[in-house]
């Protein structure tokens, strides 16, 4: 007693220490998961908002360098005349109008004298002097600026929009004479480049902070505080990813932008980090919830007290056949093709074919139901021809095809394909098997010890010499537990095996020939 208590006791701590063992290996390999899979999806953020900020860079880059071009050729247009007298010519006028368009994305051209009144634009003929003074690009020139100027967004006095405005000074002798400028149409670019980014917050700023253009995502946005976090990042580095706080709330985001030189232009979007990390959290759930699956069987198998039943008690473990592996192969393959191309129904029905497979191997009885026997054929040729197994085809008569048979499909299916299986790996040379289906009828009169009923005689033959009943042991087990036999049968090079299958109308068992 003294002894068997002592190894009682060493075989629960063992496997105790087994399965803490056990339970300590998951919960670190389910950990190590959940945060190599969000560094994943962190990295596909950030290669998206790289790739977005660029493209929103190269097209603004572009598009100054045309504005610039569009405002120098009007400079170079312009009367040398003092501006205040060309307010009545029409020629400045109509030179403005060609040039707005021949730039369909142009709002307007403009020109302004050096005393800040508007002289003429391409919007109207004659145009109101309109006091331009306080205009933001007029005080800079004014106070000894001399290239291209991106204006703040100012409401214009003519359209009553706000216009993203680009100027250039007409100097003489260094004296300012004038500004020529274009307004860009602002609706045009938000939505283009909201088409580019999606539903990402986008905004393109000075390096002072303007806001010049910003999408519905961060309309509420007029300026950047001298201390923001992209511009601090900006005055740092040319382009570049960083996490920080949310252009329009306090939760975490996502940021990248790049910065143009000239003319000094900051360009970045934006993605919340909750978002980004949506599907991440999905699969951090599914994973936290299969390792405490996990570890409440080890705990289970921890606890469990051990077994003390005498040997000459314990009943014969049933027979178990092994599944054949390569037909398990074949189908788990075909699964994750599924799976792979979002083919649910096709999925579901090779995960039925491999329960099937898996019922049989235990020795379980085939589940019961009906199946017409020319469609589930239908469905193993296609599994046969994907596989690079023999063509399976199916020579129909009349309407044989078509019988219902006393078997699930996934059962059948299952049988068919070990056939094809051991088939083709018994006799490699075979490139083609020919299936038919015909009506059979046994009557109590007819020699033999076979019972009277009506079966469907699936044939499956082929041209060899090779071949061998033992590589049918699956099928024959599924067909004989739904009440059927396979038989085989050999003349002149031809091997035939037959699949007798009890039809829906009068079901009976038939034995093995």
């Amino acid at each position: 007693m003294g002894r068997s208590w002592r190894a009682d006791a060493l075989f629960r701590r063992g496997r105790r220490a087994f399965a803490a063992a056990a339970a300590l290996t998951i919960l670190l390999t389910a950990l190590s998961a959940v945060l190599i899979d969000r560094e994943v999806e962190l990295g596909r953020a950030r290669d998206l908002l790289d790739r977005r900020v660029l493209a929103v860079s190269e097209h603004m880059a572009t598009l100054v360098r045309t504005l610039d071009l569009a405002l120098e050729l009007t400079l170079t247009q312009i009367p040398r005349q003092d501006l205040a007298q060309a307010r009545n010519d029409a020629s400045l006028h109509d030179l403005l109008a060609r040039l707005r368009e021949r730039m369909p994305t142009l709002e307007s051209v403009f020109v302004v004298d050096g005393e800040g009144k508007l002289v003429a634009s391409s919007r109207a003929f004659p145009i109101p002097p309109y006091d331009m003074r306080q205009r933001e690009y007029f005080r800079a020139y004014r106070n000894g600026e001399t290239g291209l100027f991106l204006n703040e967004p100012a409401r214009g006095q003519v359209s009553r929009t706000e216009n993203f405005v680009a100027t250039r000074p007409i100097l003489s002798d260094g004296v300012l004479r004038g500004a020529v400028g274009v307004a860009v149409l602002p609706q045009v670019l938000v939505s283009l480049y909201g088409r580019m980014v999606g539903d990402a917050p986008l905004l393109i700023a000075r390096t002072d902070g303007v806001v010049l253009l910003r999408t519905d995502g961060a309309r509420m946005i007029e300026r950047l505080p001298e201390q923001n976090e992209i511009l601090r990042q900006a005055k740092a580095a040319s382009a570049g990813i960083f996490t920080g706080t949310s252009l329009t709330g306090g939760d975490r985001a996502l940021h990248a932008f790049r910065v143009l030189a000239a003319p000094d232009l900051v360009i970045a979007v934006a993605a919340r980090q909750s978002e980004v990390l949506a599907a991440w959290r999905k699969h951090a759930l599914c994973i936290g919830a299969l390792a405490l699956l996990a570890m409440a069987a080890l705990a289970a198998v921890a606890f469990l007290p051990r077994g003390r039943v005498e040997a000459a008690e314990t009943p014969p473990p049933e027979p178990v056949m092994a599944p054949d592996l390569a037909l398990l192969d074949l189908l788990v393959l075909r699964l994750r093709a599924a799976l792979s191309t979002g083919a649910g129904e096709a999925a579901l029905r090779e995960t039925d074919i491999i329960a099937a497979v898996l019922a049989a191997a235990r020795g379980s009885p085939a589940a019961a139901g009906e199946a017409e026997v020319g469609e589930v054929l239908g469905d193993v040729a296609g599994l046969a021809t994907a596989a690079g197994l023999p063509d399976l085809t199916l020579q129909e008569t009349r309407d044989a095809a078509h019988l219902t048979v006393h078997l699930s499909p996934a059962p059948l299916g299952a049988a068919l394909l070990d056939v094809v299986l051991g088939m083709a790996r018994a006799a490699p040379e075979l490139a083609r098997i020919g299936a038919t289906v015909s009506f059979a009828c046994v009557g109590g009169d007819e020699p033999g010890d076979r019972l009277p009923g009506t079966y469907a005689c699936v044939g499956l033959a082929g041209l060899t010499d090779a071949g061998g009943a033992q590589a049918f042991a699956l099928g024959r087990a599924i067909v004989e537990g739904a009440g059927g036999a396979v038989v085989e049968r050999r003349s002149a090079g031809l091997w035939r095996v037959e699949l007798w299958l009890p039809l829906v109308q009068q079901a009976s068992e038939v034995p093995v020939a």
